[in-house]
């Protein structure tokens, strides 16, 4: 009989456990690197327009200037928009360069830091493509905040 008791107090303490309940996933905001626009009298401002400058002064016969509409910084990535124009900031006709057929039109571009130099990675004139810009950014792994939002 106290075997039969024995058992019986065994099998009441030792219950099967439950599995430890993992803790709750908590959720981790993605890291927003802030948007600067950076003074036209600073370094990093002449840089990217000089980049962009080289990047488009083969396609054109005359020296190139630009006119700039936005320079949005954004860790090692920036986007210009500005108005392609001559030594005396008149905008200038694309004839005779491979932007005939878009006429006069604004120039965007995404370039990226490497060390202390920019360089241009995406260039597009006159471009009716809404998504082509926000597209760059998902191609280069760019900040969104760039747009400026």
């Amino acid at each position: 009989m106290n075997t039969l008791l024995l058992a019986a107090l065994f099998a009441c303490s030792s219950t099967p456990t439950a599995e430890p309940t993992p803790p709750p996933e908590v959720a981790v905001a993605p890291t927003v690197i802030p948007s600067e626009r950076p003074a036209p009298d600073s370094d990093v401002y002449k840089a990217v327009v000089t980049a962009v400058i080289t990047k488009l002064q083969p396609d054109f016969p005359t020296q190139l200037g630009l006119n700039v509409n936005s320079l949005t910084t954004a860790g090692d990535f920036a986007l210009l928009i500005a108005d392609p124009a001559d030594d005396k900031g008149l905008r200038i006709s694309f004839e005779g360069t491979p932007y005939a057929a878009k006429g006069y039109g604004t120039c965007y571009a995404l370039a990226k830091k490497s060390g202390v130099a920019w360089t241009v990675i995406e260039l597009a004139i006159n471009t009716d493509d809404p998504m082509l810009v926000p597209g760059w950014f998902d191609k280069h792994g760019a900040p969104q905040t760039l747009l400026g939002f």
